[in-house]
């Protein structure tokens, strides 16, 4: 692509760190057109949204988008219609890269003991067709992670992982390693051997039934979707199911290794979509039968809304973990529900009907909320016990509620002879955290007992199961002495959600050390 395309790398890096501002894959999504629409559909798209610019300019939460897309007419005119076979070659290439990124990862935790096994390698290959890569990435990745590494093939050892059909001249073992890969190494410590034959007899097979893409059209309420999941091998089937978007929650989140066939429920929360349109990967990841994933694409439909004016004033319950606040008395009907859960956790009920998937919601009459009822709000969250209270929200008040969990897994994972230690990525344990650092903080404000100014900390060591959640915690050198705080921060853990491991392996540990320095007195607190 040349420096004066209107398409230069400068160019599209303005397009697609717009993109990351407003939560959106490409500017299709954005502009709510399809990637093979007509010139016409796309400039009347293009129009819409410049119409809905130029209004928003003095609203502070909407003017920075309104302002680019009001200043940028003529370059996303260039990108969807001029040059629209050169965006979506670089849609690919960013989504290629993406894939590759996290297959490095997939085949780093197949390598860890310097060999790669030939199920390992086919596993590796399924993987990477899942993603939409070609057969020649994903050879090329392995061959210089091979390289890097300094590990080796070896066509027996390991048998984790199900094999799959391909032509010999698509993918082989080059044949002057054909001597060396029929030499079998002893396993490494802590491996469960097989004889010949016996691990592909009893390996179990992941078998994902219905489309590979699902298109929705929704409203306000969630919407579910199922998927049936079948195991069409032996053995049991461990796995989990993981979305990569909040709005979407896999129910279960885990499969039954006992069912040889079972349902997964996938619901669309629209109040966690940031926009009306938007795409969500989901994928089953299991241990040693495979991982599928499908697409979900949904459209949610514009609904008018009352304008509310004016403020919002605390009138009191704080004590039973509700706060009432009176709206603007020009709207005396209006009433909401604000629900915040303690880990952000859980999926919300309203007399049995499931209003939310992210331990959140905020939910007003005009979206159905039911005003001087009472009504059974209930909570589900795995590891912790369901939560109920009736609650009535009256017309003209927000009810805000915040429950918080009390935990039931006892969190004390014993590990067992023979299970083989993998490793999390640093920067995913990072993130997972920072996503619960709220509930983290909150543990330190409401249980740690120190004068203002003072430094405290903490070292916890955490032991992962291989699908993903955190199954005990330790804690290490700390100058704290509150078991208050201790219970709090379990709770927070238990809350998290991991990748899960690479199929052989059994869990992982990673340890991380909080540190606190005590504010000093709010206003509140002076005497």
């Amino acid at each position: 692509m040349s420096a004066d395309s209107p398409l230069d790398a400068k160019k599209l890096g303005a397009v697609d760190k717009f993109l990351g501002r407003v939560d959106q894959r490409t500017l299709f999504d954005y502009f709510d057109v399809d990637q093979h629409a007509t010139v016409d559909e796309i400039q009347n798209a293009i129009k819409k949204r410049r119409s809905w610019a130029q209004g928003q300019q003095s609203n502070p939460k909407y003017r920075e988008e309104a302002m680019w897309v009001i200043k940028n007419k003529a370059l996303v005119a260039d990108v969807l219609i001029t040059h629209r076979d050169a965006y979506l070659e670089h849609l690919h290439a960013i989504s290629s890269a993406q894939s590759l990124k996290t297959l490095r990862l997939f085949i780093q935790g197949a390598i860890a003991d310097k060999v790669l096994t030939a199920a390992s390698e086919e596993a590796i290959i399924e993987q990477g067709l899942t993603m939409d890569l070609t057969i020649d990435q994903i050879r090329q990745t392995i061959e210089a992670l091979l390289d890097e590494k300094g590990a080796r093939r070896t066509r027996k050892g390991l048998a984790s992982a199900p094999t799959i059909a391909l032509p010999r001249d698509q993918f082989s073992i080059p044949d002057e390693e054909e001597e060396e890969a029929s030499i079998i190494p002893p396993p490494p410590q802590g491996v469960r051997s097989f004889q010949p034959g016996q691990a592909e007899e009893r390996s179990p097979k992941l078998v994902l039934d219905g489309p590979k893409k699902i298109s929705l059209r929704v409203g306000n309420r969630p919407v579910t979707v199922s998927l049936t999941v079948r195991n069409a091998g032996q053995g049991r089937m461990t796995g989990r199911i993981h979305a990569d978007r909040p709005w979407v929650r896999p129910e279960p989140a885990r499969l039954d290794p006992a069912r040889n066939q079972q349902t997964i429920r996938l619901t669309v929360d629209p109040h966690q979509m940031s926009r009306r349109r938007g795409q969500c990967r989901v994928t089953i990841a299991t241990r040693g039968a495979g991982n599928q994933s499908m697409m979900i694409e949904v459209q949610r439909r514009s609904y008018a809304m009352p304008l509310l004016a004016g403020g919002l004033v605390l009138i009191g319950l704080a004590g039973f973990g509700i706060s009432r606040f009176s709206t603007n008395p020009s709207v005396p009907d209006v009433g909401r529900l604000v629900i915040n859960v303690d880990p952000a956790v859980g999926s919300l009920f309203l007399d049995d009907q499931l209003q939310s998937t992210q331990g959140r919601l905020d939910l007003d009459q005009t979206e159905g909320l039911k005003l001087n009822e009472p009504m059974n709000l209930r909570i589900e969250a795995d590891g912790f016990a369901v939560w109920n209270q009736t609650i009535t929200v009256p017309a003209g008040q927000t009810v805000v509620v915040r429950p918080e969990l009390e935990l039931t897994d006892e969190m004390n994972l014993t590990l067992q002879e023979g299970w083989i230690e993998g490793t999390l990525d640093d920067g995913v344990i990072q993130s997972a955290i920072q996503t619960q650092q709220v509930g983290f903080n909150r543990c330190f404000v409401d249980y740690l007992n120190a004068a203002p100014g003072d430094v405290k900390f903490i070292q916890i060591r955490a032991y992962v199961d291989q699908i993903g959640d955190v199954k005990r915690i330790d804690f290490g050198e700390d100058n704290i002495d509150s078991s208050p705080l201790e219970y709090c921060l379990r709770r927070q853990f238990r809350a998290l959600q991991l990748p899960i491991l690479n199929a052989r392996y059994d869990y992982a540990v990673f340890e991380h050390i909080f540190r606190y320095t005590v504010p000093p007195p709010g206003p509140e607190d002076a005497p």
